[in-house]
């Protein structure tokens, strides 16, 4: 684990700043065929919050309102655990988990519901948008259905991503692009400032 801090930027502030007024969380839902213990589960879960860095950070606020992404080794991914009564019970846990706001300063960026099973599980992946998209948390689902399936199996730290300006690479009028998107979400950020705060219940 690196001890290196993020700083969130341009539409990534944007966002966080408008899930302060509204959950934006989207889920992703896998079902599996077979027996899991409540041990193969954690331990899968595990490996994926080890091989995905981010997964034990949180968000830090300095006095100027900067906000940072910071490694906190004491964090632990919750796992909801649900009897599971019929296939389409998914469907109203999912809605439930999208209304459920994420406090980011304390809490890691993700949830897990099992809807466990007999013979076949639901395995609900609860994320909150200002950090990844559904593309980012799907490679989570596999990779935790690959270490369920082979739970000996070596895990390596993915690194952490650079900010979008330095993986772009040079050509003319990349500085210019690079301004306007700052001005963009500079003005989106100056409106949501604007915006009444709504009160909303915390996970």
């Amino acid at each position: 684990m690196t001890d290196s801090r993020q700083k969130l930027r341009g539409g990534q502030f944007a966002v966080w700043l408008s899930s302060e007024y509204q959950s934006i969380n989207f889920a992703l839902t896998a079902r599996l065929q077979g027996a899991v213990t409540p041990e193969q589960f954690r331990l899968a879960l595990d490996k994926v919050q080890f091989r995905y860095q981010p997964l034990s950070m949180r968000l830090a606020v300095e006095s100027n309102r900067c906000v940072y992404l910071i490694p906190d080794a004491s964090m632990n991914i919750p796992i909801r655990t649900v009897v599971r009564k019929h296939s389409e019970q998914w469907l109203g846990e999912v809605a439930t988990e999208l209304g459920l706001a994420f406090n980011l300063l304390s809490d890691p960026p993700l949830r897990v519901v099992w809807l466990r099973g007999q013979s076949t599980s639901e395995i609900i992946f609860v994320y909150p948008h200002v950090l990844a998209d559904g593309l980012s948390v799907a490679y989570l689902i596999r990779d935790f259905l690959e270490f369920l399936a082979n739970p000996d199996a070596d895990v390596e730290p993915m690194p952490l991503t650079s900010p979008m300006s330095e993986l772009l690479p040079d050509f003319p009028g990349k500085r210019i692009i690079i301004l306007q998107s700052k001005l963009k979400a500079a003005f989106l950020r100056f409106l949501l400032m604007l915006s009444p705060r709504q009160d909303r219940e915390t996970s």
